[in-house]
């Protein structure tokens, strides 16, 4: 008979094969069709192949943006920040750094842990439920919304954008969205994740989509959309359509206000049969939305002007993504049968 095994092509078969791989010792000596391990290889070496052509491709774009920003100054409240006091009085939002100077690591007054510790995530931070209460607002059904930058923060942002997006479209260098850790911002991931999104989430999504565990990874980037003006030809992005994220926990911080248009709209989850449109949001320059990656949700056209945001993304490696597999994962099933779980391991 001849095999229907196919992993170049379906995806499920590869992961059935990996999964037979890592569980049951001498696995191809179950196969009697030498085409089928063939058929194995060639799909592992076409990924491994994969993975190594986009790791050249970034490496070599990051020293190539490296050089040509290595001249270009950086506004003063963009620099890496070397105080909690420069932190929170120049850059956040002033009710945001008002809870963290209130919070339990603060009160004490001694042995106050250095900024450095927190953004390279070797202390914990904890933001007390009683100091989140007045800070953050329900916008959509499990879509919340807290202020973080200052406006001239956003000010600062939005310009330092345009500069390097200018240079690099120059240059010829196609990058969008623009990775805050490529352009040598990555502080404020750092502070995104670690100071905000981890302590938040624990009190918002420590039972759904954290399932119990902590956040330990973040991409942080500035996505621009762009109304067509009507002396250019150039088409720009100007909406995103409906999807989810590749993400246990998104962060999506508004820049600017200087458009028409651009809404963010929620629909249910991913696991959910019939996702139905939940509500619509306007972006607030210097306030954020927080919300699980398997949230449906879409940037409605940009009719006029430029919209900008900071977008976070957070994952969970050492728990979530330790206990589920992916299709586990996008479809929200908490089953300890999982092949990735506690039961099969």
């Amino acid at each position: 008979t001849i095999s229907a095994f196919s992993p170049c092509t379906a995806r499920s078969h590869l992961w059935h094969a990996l999964e037979g791989l890592d569980r049951y010792p001498n696995y191809l000596n179950r196969w009697n069709d030498e085409q089928d391990i063939d058929e194995l290889e060639r799909s592992l070496e076409n990924s491994l192949k994969q993975v190594r052509q986009q790791r050249t491709m970034i490496l070599e774009r990051k020293k190539r943006i490296k050089e040509l920003l290595q001249n270009v100054p950086i506004p003063s409240r963009l620099v890496t920040p070397e105080s909690w006091e420069d932190l929170l009085q120049h850059r956040l939002d002033s009710s945001l750094s008002k809870a963290i100077r209130e919070s339990r690591h603060f009160r004490k007054k001694q042995n106050i842990p250095s900024l450095q510790r927190v953004l390279s995530g070797e202390f914990e931070i904890h933001l007390d439920a009683y100091l989140l209460e007045d800070l953050i607002e329900p916008e959509v059904q499990d879509v919340f919304s807290v202020s973080i930058f200052c406006p001239n923060f956003c000010k600062d942002m939005i310009s330092y954008i345009r500069q390097v997006s200018t240079i690099l479209g120059k240059n010829d260098i196609t990058i969008r969205p623009i990775d805050l850790d490529v352009i040598g911002l990555h502080w404020i991931n750092n502070v995104l994740l670690h100071l905000i999104v981890r302590p938040i989430s624990k009190h918002l999504f420590k039972n759904t989509e954290l399932m119990e565990g902590d956040l330990d990874w973040r991409q942080g980037y500035v996505a621009a959309y762009k109304g067509q003006s009507s002396n250019t030809k150039v088409e720009h992005q100007n909406r995103l359509v409906v999807h989810t994220d590749d993400s246990e926990i998104t962060l999506n911080v508004g820049l600017g206000d200087d458009f028409d248009g651009g809404e963010l709209q929620f629909w249910g989850l991913r696991d959910e049969d019939d996702p139905q449109l939940l509500g619509t949001y306007s972006p607030v320059p210097g306030r954020a939305l927080l919300h699980a990656g398997r949230h449906f949700h879409q940037v409605t056209r940009v009719t006029r002007g430029e919209r900008y945001a900071l977008i976070l993304w957070a994952r969970s490696w050492s728990s979530v993504r330790a206990q589920t597999c992916p299709c586990c994962w996008m479809t929200g099933r908490r089953d300890k049968n999982c092949i990735c779980g506690s039961s099969w391991n």
